[in-house]
């Protein structure tokens, strides 16, 4: 009688060469001051209206533009959002004074005191 041993394979994925997606400086960063990182952090706002805000600052912002003209479709395309969430989102930002909006450009509003939204208490 021999002494042999069966080897079971107890790997759940497929390892085979996964695409490492790093981020890095190099490729491109946007901008913002710790003022307004701060602001946005405390802002009371839905996911959406954060997602669209994140994605017109990578519009913005991520080009050292103040202001850009940003298709809704564009919005969805970095948000992962229906185009239709994107525009209502980014009209509530534009009421709420969290973004301007001239002559079909949008982009952020940096004087936070015009702002009108509740400040998140806890």
């Amino acid at each position: 009688m021999t002494n042999t041993a069966k080897i079971l394979n107890f790997c759940r994925g497929n390892f085979a060469k996964q695409e490492r997606n790093v981020a890095d400086l190099d490729d491109g960063y946007a901008r913002l001051s710790n003022m307004l990182l701060e602001a946005y952090s405390g802002a009371d706002l839905t996911k959406r209206q954060f997602k669209v805000l994140l994605a017109i600052l990578r519009k913005t912002y991520g080009w050292n533009k103040p202001m850009d003209r940003i298709t809704d479709s564009q919005l969805s395309e970095i948000t992962k959002l229906p185009v239709k969430r994107c525009n209502e989102a980014k009209l509530e930002l534009v009421r709420m004074n969290i973004i301007k909006q001239q002559c079909g450009m949008f982009g952020p509003n940096k004087n936070i005191s015009e702002w009108c939204i509740p400040q998140n208490e806890g």
